[in-house]
């Protein structure tokens, strides 16, 4: 009884993600758990922050969160989207972001009532992404970091942009439950 519930809550933390929408993509290469994606246009809801990384991924989630339960504005809410992701901006200036379901435009999102919320287009891009579980520890990211540099690097594509962090799971979920990844626009 005690390995059937195990088994039943580590299905539910794995699978929630998988019902959730992300932005839509096209493969168009995989090697073990790195791949260069095709992604498609689409809107993120973005707040800026400040701090230790895991501290300033909190403080920029919290706004997000209300803004899409509809918690600080009028309407109904909006569906949770994964993954949530962090980029860094400067030694200690994060952006944190969701992408907001693909339902809308930015003319037809319900205006933010907090103002450090910013809607942004991001255009359709190739990315490099490396796909990995575990407790998101700093040195977890830079050794993942370092290993799809160096992989971006072999294939001959070209680093755009600053690393992203995505994550796919609640912090709740066990560590080797967990999605991460690690996402880097690139050039061929």
């Amino acid at each position: 009884a005690v390995i059937f519930l195990l088994v039943v809550f580590a299905l539910g933390w794995i699978s929630i993600p998988l019902f959730l929408e992300k932005p839509k993509y096209s493969v168009e290469l995989a090697e073990r758990n790195f791949q260069i994606r095709a992604y498609e246009q689409h809107i993120i809801a973005k707040v800026i922050t400040d701090g230790e990384r895991q501290q300033a991924l909190r403080n920029g989630f919290r706004p997000l969160v209300r803004y899409i339960g509809a918690k600080e504005r009028g309407g109904n809410k909006i569906s949770m989207t994964v993954p949530v992701m962090q980029e860094k901006n400067s030694s200690n200036d994060w952006s944190v972001f969701f992408f907001m379901p693909s339902e809308f435009t930015k003319n037809s999102l319900p205006p933010a009532v907090d103002k450090n919320i910013q809607f942004e287009d991001v255009m359709a891009r190739k990315t490099a992404a490396i796909t990995f579980s575990g407790l998101t520890t700093n040195q977890l990211l830079i050794d993942k970091e370092k290993s799809l540099l160096e992989w971006i690097h072999q294939n001959n594509y070209t680093q755009i942009g600053k690393p992203i962090y995505a994550f796919y799971n609640d912090p709740l979920t066990p560590s080797f439950l967990r999605k991460n990844e690690i996402l880097i626009n690139v050039l061929e």
